[in-house]
């Protein structure tokens, strides 16, 4: 009898699990499939964003530039005021220009590939190749044929000068040209000054090609070639983008080095290289002190160099076609971790890398990697977003730039051929894995389902939480978690890629990546109110506490020579048009906090952050793309399934 009770219990406990792991199973297929819902509904969305054809700017009807290819992206004013009202939330949201820029298309192009290995979804090959063909469209054309050097915007000749015009700015600029007085003022008062005096401001719109835009080229295009079914695409890319090495010859020739001053040696090879924004002296005069004392105790010159934003110098301007903003070149540190995501992707596939990754290469691509490293470790991407990244205020930017560069070298760790990749892959993960993480999961808020989300600032204010940025900040952090948290591999057995966990990814974060999927799947978009915007990059000018003129300085000449005295003079804005603001060597630490302690023109170095919401007269645009917020989303989404595959 006892023999024929524990049959009967083990055949119903037998049971009970087959029929827990069969629920278990049936939830996860249908986690799934609301999985592969969402992803074909944001790539509805993503084409809606696709511009499929060319278009001609009109006034009257209102019409804008578009050009076929390109993902839509849009020009706004961070206006808001002290009430945070309804009024300012729709001028905020609706207010806004077209703009034609690769950079924006790009991304897109590289979250559809990401998300094609994964086995995701489909790529529609016409429409991809439509992207290319714009995106090849930027290659700055100052340069050799075959250089992989791009500008943000497209350009055209003027008086035997290649510069960028955005034609969408530039009408708005001839039609602000003709604004009354009344309609000047209107627009003052409720914060676009920018557009009001946009006739003003067109010589403002001739930048340089800078790294960023064309690292992220570099990364895309060695990004083809992994691809046996986009061969006839990659080759396209590559017949203008065959002369790499050039373009790391033209990074090293314009890149900021603080200590040249100190050592002598790369003065002679490059100008003027150690001449920087006020601003990001002030982000990293802590790390540049420490890099000087680590070289003081072990007895060596001390050497460090960082990726400008600029491809250009001073001395290389052309008066009103190619020019520098503020006449004075600046690092980001997001803009770097997008240049060695460039370099990074350049040496896994480019079997040449190694004649042209030098030791003063590898140099830069170390120090960059640290500042980096340090940026998150030491807080300071918390404690002033707004001049360690000059043009992105979104800090999950940042965190994701940083995470895809550790994700990949992770990834490939089998094809790393240079000792600086480890230490590099290694620097990236401890500070990743650490800070970083525990400063992203420190932004999470969940909602009464208990579905995870971030936030930033966009509509966010005086007590109010319109979450104007929501998807983009969720979509962009969990991108970051899953980038530093996972591998990719292939499947022995089905030979696709995929993605695991490493070991020991702690539960907090798995757990918050799984409620915060759930966020992206349930969001369905209402008439009043929208997720979907995003800062995605900005102008680098955000209010007093990043304007570089009140902070210390000790180069403040005008072209003709002539300097002012930066304590006494009474700021003015055309200075930022006029004179050259700089900080040149290096400055001891004891001496330059000193300098903080001074006024400049009249005020006191700002050394607090107060956050983005705060006008003070001035508002500041930003480009928001609904393109880059379905494209990060989608792309989260991919890793989230392959993982659960």
């Amino acid at each position: 009898m006892s023999q024929k009770k524990n049959i009967f219990f083990g055949i119903v406990l037998i049971s009970l699990l087959i029929n827990a792991c069969l629920s278990q199973q049936l939830r996860k297929d249908e986690f799934k499939s609301k999985i592969s819902q969402k992803i074909q509904q944001l790539q509805k969305d993503l084409r809606g964003e696709l511009y499929d054809k060319n278009t001609h700017f009109t006034p009257f009807p209102p019409r804008f530039d578009h050009q076929k290819g390109l993902y839509g992206s849009y020009i706004h004013g961070n206006i808001i005021d002290k009430d945070n009202s309804y009024l300012t939330h729709l001028i905020r949201t609706n207010f806004k220009c077209d703009d034609n820029n690769m950079f924006v298309s790009n991304f897109v192009l590289m979250a559809l590939l990401d998300s094609y290995e994964l086995g995701t979804i489909d790529l529609q090959l016409e429409e991809f190749e439509w992207t290319i063909d714009a995106i090849l469209e930027f290659r700055d054309k100052n340069k050799e044929q075959g250089i992989p050097v791009y500008s943000f915007w497209s350009q055209k000749l003027i008086n035997g000068t290649w510069g960028a015009a955005p034609s969408n700015l530039e009408h708005v600029a001839q039609l602000a040209a003709t604004f009354p007085p009344w309609l000047k003022n209107w627009l003052d008062a409720i914060g676009f000054s920018y557009i009001s005096h946009a006739s003003d401001m067109s010589k403002v719109f001739r930048v340089p090609p800078d790294a960023d835009d064309s690292s992220v080229n570099v990364a895309l295009g060695q990004r083809l070639k992994q691809f046996q079914s986009l061969t006839k695409i990659e080759q396209k890319w590559n017949k203008m983008n065959f002369n790499t090495s050039a373009y790391y010859e033209l990074l090293k020739q314009h890149a900021y080095r603080p200590f040249a001053n100190l050592t002598g040696d790369l003065e002679k090879k490059y100008n003027n290289t150690d001449i920087i924004d006020p601003r990001s002296y002030l982000a990293f005069y802590d790390f540049f002190d420490e890099q000087y004392q680590i070289a003081l105790k072990e007895q060596r010159k001390p050497v460090l160099s960082f990726f400008s934003t600029w491809i250009l110098n001073y001395e290389e301007q052309v008066k009103d076609i190619v020019t520098i903003p503020a006449q004075t070149n600046n690092i980001d540190v997001s803009v770097n971790a997008n240049a060695i995501f460039g370099l990074n992707n350049v040496l896994i596939n480019d079997k040449n890398a190694s004649d042209y990754f030098d030791q003063e290469l590898q140099g830069m691509y170390l120090n960059v990697t640290n500042l980096i490293a340090y940026t998150i470790k030491s807080g300071r991407v918390i404690q002033r977003p707004d001049i360690v990244m000059l043009y992105y205020p979104s800090i999950f930017d940042f965190y994701w730039f940083a995470a895809r560069n550790a994700h990949l070298l992770n990834s490939y760790d089998s094809e790393i051929r240079f000792e600086v990749m480890r230490q590099a892959r290694d620097s990236l993960n401890q500070a990743l894995r650490n800070q970083g993480t525990q400063q992203i999961l420190s932004e999470i808020k969940y909602d009464k389902q208990g579905n995870a989300y971030w936030d930033e600032f966009l509509g966010d204010y005086a007590d109010k939480v319109r979450g104007e940025d929501r998807n983009f900040a969720s979509a962009l952090a969990l991108n970051a978690l899953l980038d530093i948290w996972t591998i990719s591999e292939k499947d022995l057995k089905t030979g696709k890629v995929i993605r695991k966990f490493i070991q020991n990814t702690p539960k907090n974060v798995t757990d918050a990546i799984d409620k915060g999927i759930q966020k992206i799947i349930n969001y369905k978009p209402n008439f009043f109110e929208t997720h979907d915007e995003n800062v995605f990059f900005s102008g680098s000018l955000k209010n007093n506490a990043s304007n570089q003129m009140f902070m210390p300085s000790n180069f403040n000449n005008f072209a003709n020579g002539t300097s002012v005295n930066p304590h006494t003079t009474e700021f003015n804005w055309d200075f930022l048009k006029t004179l050259r603001l700089a900080v040149k060597g290096f400055i001891p630490k004891d001496q330059y906090e000193q300098m903080i302690q001074e006024t400049w023109f009249q005020e006191q170095t700002p050394v607090d952050f107060p956050g983005y919401n705060v006008g003070e007269g001035f508002t500041f645009p930003y480009w928001s793309s609904p393109a880059i917020t379905y494209s990060m989303s989608l792309l989260a989404l991919s890793k989230h399934i392959s993982i659960i595959n």
